[in-house]
């Protein structure tokens, strides 16, 4: 049963899809930076093992920008999970509206139902009074009388 409601489920339940992708696409970028970042900071540890068996091995350039990439990574990362943070606030927020307009539809579909029975007893209890009506003004008539054709 189509309600009034429909359009904005519709256009909630297309809302919530976009939420659910755009979480899921925030999720892998977090899950890709943390991954570099751990990748970094494996590459700074093997670094340092072979800077420290070769002291003649200039490292420090290296050491300097895979601690600032790293650092960037650890900002981005923070900066991702903020953005996750929101979108799954608001994901929430969506979903409780997105409940509110179903349990109003499905209130007017109850009510629908309710009145349409509603209705169909109605017409029910005036076809049997109307019955009833007719049976009690059968019984309150004169019964025909055979006598007027008897005297002629």
């Amino acid at each position: 049963m189509k309600t009034p409601y429909d359009p904005a489920l519709r256009v909630l339940q297309r809302e919530m899809d976009d939420m659910r992708a755009s979480i899921g696409v925030a999720a892998d970028q977090l899950a890709h930076l943390e991954r570099h970042r751990a990748a970094i900071t494996a590459s700074i540890g093997s670094e340092q093992m072979l800077a420290s068996s070769d002291w003649s091995m200039p490292a420090t350039a290296y050491f300097s920008r895979a601690r600032a990439e790293r650092k960037r990574l650890a900002h981005d990362a923070a900066a991702a999970s903020t953005r996750l943070a929101a979108l799954r606030d608001k994901a929430v927020e969506s979903y409780g509206s997105l409940r509110a307009v179903e349990t109003a539809a499905d209130d007017y579909r109850e009510n629908a139902t309710r009145a349409l029975a509603n209705a169909d007893q109605a017409r029910i209890d005036d076809f049997a009074s109307a019955r009833i009506a007719r049976q009690l003004r059968h019984a309150r008539r004169p019964p025909l009388s055979s006598s007027a054709g008897d005297a002629a």
